[in-house]
């Protein structure tokens, strides 16, 4: 015989700040030839990189993730090529993100290429423990009140599933970051949200 029960979903969040950003940018050098704009492209990179290892940015938070070498086309015949190198910078310190940006495009010059900011929570552990808590107080609730209203006695759960949810959707990205930079753009932290879904089967007894 089948076991009677109550299943129920329960969703819960918890917001916090983010504690990392990281900053997508390089250069893009267009030469006559393949060979010259490799040379200008890599010149110019290693001064990006000299800026970021002076701003405080450690060398493991330093990763290349884009490299590319495209002819441009005239409406005859190629008129050069263009090398582009992008880093992706990471640092802890979003207060110090327009600083860090300002330093880039400074070492790039008109080569510089800004592809993008990324905010994030390093370590949402905490988040989602608050979240699951709260997600198991949502259907615990539901199945209460449906036990109730049938008329029953709600046991204990029988079995319990965990979704998998967006990590760090944005909440809100309004806030500005404190102390933000003068020399650079303003970055805004926000608040970024932890969901936790959760499917429960209670037991009628």
């Amino acid at each position: 015989m089948e076991q009677r029960g109550i299943t129920v979903e329960g969703t819960g969040e918890a917001s916090g700040r983010p504690d990392v950003v990281t900053v997508r940018a390089g250069v893009a050098v267009l030469r006559p030839t393949v060979a010259e704009a490799v040379v200008e492209a890599a010149a110019r990179a290693q001064v990006v990189r000299e800026a970021v290892g002076s701003a405080g940015i450690a060398p493991e938070d330093v990763t290349t993730v884009q490299y590319t070498v495209h002819p441009r086309h005239g409406e005859r015949r190629i008129e050069g090529y263009e090398v582009t190198d992008i880093l992706a910078v990471r640092s802890r310190d979003i207060a110090g993100a327009g600083d860090l940006i300002a330093a880039i495009t400074e070492a790039a010059g008109d080569a510089a290429r800004l592809h993008g900011i990324s905010l994030d929570i390093a370590d949402p552990s905490e988040l989602e423990s608050l979240a699951r808590a709260r997600a198991w107080a949502v259907a615990q609730a539901k199945a209460s009140q449906l036990a109730d209203l049938a008329g029953l006695e709600l046991g204990a759960p029988t079995s319990v599933a965990e979704g998998a949810p967006p990590v760090g959707a944005p909440r809100s990205m309004m806030a500005r970051a404190p102390e933000a930079s003068a020399a650079g753009p303003n970055v805004e932290a926000g608040e970024q949200t932890v969901t936790v879904s959760l499917r429960v089967t209670f037991a009628i007894d």
